[in-house]
C-alpha cells in the first residue's frame, strides 16, 4: 500500500472519527467481553461508513506494524512476517475497492457469513496479488 493510499484512508478514518458513528445495532447488542472477530454477519449489517471504519481499522493496525518492523536493527523477512505481504498486494486497493470485494463475497456466499472479514480480505484480496513464490 502506497503511503499516498494509506494516507487517503487516515484523513477518511479521521473524518468518521470527528462524525462519532455508532456501531450497528448488532453490535451494540453483543457483549463485548465476548466479541471476536469481525464476520459476514456483522459485516452485511453494517453501514457503509462502518464498514469504511472497519477496513481503515486494519490498514492502520498494518500501517504501525510495517512502520515498526522498518525500524528494528534486524527486520523480519517477508518469510516471518504477513505484514509485508499485505502491504504488496494492497497497494493499489481503494478503501472503496476493498469493500465492493467484501461485499460481493458475502454476497456470493450467503452461507458463508461466519467467515471473518480478515479471512476474506487475505484471499479476495491479498493472496491472488502475491507472487507465486509467497503463496
Amino acid at each position: 500500500m502506497s503511503r499516498l493510499t494509506c494516507g487517503r484512508w487516515l484523513g477518511t478514518a479521521a473524518i468518521i472519527a470527528a462524525l462519532g458513528l455508532a456501531l450497528p445495532d448488532s453490535l451494540q447488542a453483543q457483549d463485548y467481553d465476548d466479541l471476536g472477530l469481525v464476520t459476514g454477519v456483522e459485516w452485511v449489517a453494517s453501514t457503509q461508513a462502518e464498514k469504511a471504519s472497519y477496513i481503515i481499522g486494519v490498514s492502520n493496525m498494518m500501517s504501525v506494524e510495517y512502520a515498526w518492523q522498518e525500524h528494528l536493527n534486524d527486520p523480519p523477512t517477508w518469510e516471518q512476517t504477513l505484514v509485508q505481504d499485505m502491504w504488496d498486494a494492497l497497494e493499489h486497493v481503494t478503501l472503496n475497492g476493498a469493500i465492493a470485494v467484501v461485499d460481493q463475497f458475502y454476497a456470493n456466499n450467503k452461507d458463508q457469513k461466519d467467515l471473518a472479514v480478515l479471512n476474506v480480505i487475505w484471499v479476495e484480496l491479498v493472496e491472488p496479488n502475491l507472487p507465486e513464490d509467497r503463496k
